[in-house]
């Protein structure tokens, strides 16, 4: 009789794990079979797995799900959720473009010239306020480098620009504004024997309206397009013969962005 005992045991042990397996469900999280209980919301699945839920990305059956919605929605047999950390993704984006600028007469220059530029977005406020969804405004603070050189002149910019990003499937449309300044450079000028412009070595402050649109190539890499209106006042436009005198450059130029 003894004897009989452990096997009791053991079948009542199985007999337990069965019945408690019976119980579950099973879903695919991170692409793994997992059993849980009847009724977990996917807020208790972040818990379970010691998370958050303002820190991690949470996707049920292909479609992301909002902070909000995560004690509201309750898992069934076969579903598949995936939750990540969160991460700052495309909260910088490092832009380099090559474009034109057309030239006004007091740069005694072409009238267009080639334009460089290279700046850096930074988004401000919180990246996690619109987790789920793509947001309908994003807001960026973006530090810029600007560069054009003719026979006769040249300008320097370094500027500051808010841009204000609404995002449209695969397009994100943005316009912004800015200030900055210009480090303007002229060569000295004679026609006919008659000096028509001195040498002149000039810093300018100037502001900007732009617009334009990045086109998602990748989930990091964006094609960009801008047009923008540089507006720039000169401290020597009041000297005859002497640098500039309040001047406006029109650029459009294409490049590429690269998002981290």
């Amino acid at each position: 009789m003894k004897r009989w005992i452990p096997m009791f045991i053991v079948g009542a042990l199985i007999f337990g794990v069965a019945a408690f397996a019976q119980g579950q469900i099973e879903i695919i999280l991170n692409g793994e079979a997992t059993q849980v209980a009847p009724g977990t919301t996917l807020a208790d699945l972040v818990r379970l797995l010691g998370r958050d839920v303002d820190d991690v990305d949470v996707t049920y059956n292909g479609e992301a799900v909002k902070d909000r919605d995560l004690d509201d929605i309750i898992v069934q047999a076969g579903d598949r959720v995936s939750i990540v950390e969160e991460d700052d993704e495309d909260r910088f984006g490092l832009g380099i473009g090559i474009g034109l600028v057309n030239l006004d007469e007091e740069f005694l220059a072409d009238d267009v010239e080639t334009y460089l530029t290279v700046h850096l977005r930074i988004a401000f406020g919180d990246p996690r306020a619109h987790r789920g969804s793509r947001p309908g405004l994003r807001g960026y603070l973006e530090p810029e480098i600007g560069y054009w050189q003719s026979d006769t002149a040249s300008d320097t910019l370094l500027g500051i620009n808010i841009i204000g990003s609404f995002p449209f499937n695969a397009l994100d449309f943005f316009v912004g504004a800015g200030a900055g300044i210009h480090m303007l450079e002229t060569d000295a000028v004679v026609v006919d024997g008659d000096l028509v412009q001195a040498a002149s070595d000039d810093t300018a402050f100037g502001v900007n309206a732009q617009f334009g649109v990045d086109v998602h190539l990748t989930e990091t890499v964006t094609v960009f397009g801008t047009g923008r209106f540089d507006i720039i006042d000169s401290a020597d436009k009041d000297q005859p013969g002497r640098g500039f005198s309040d001047s406006l450059e029109a650029k459009v130029y294409l490049g590429l962005r690269f998002r981290f």
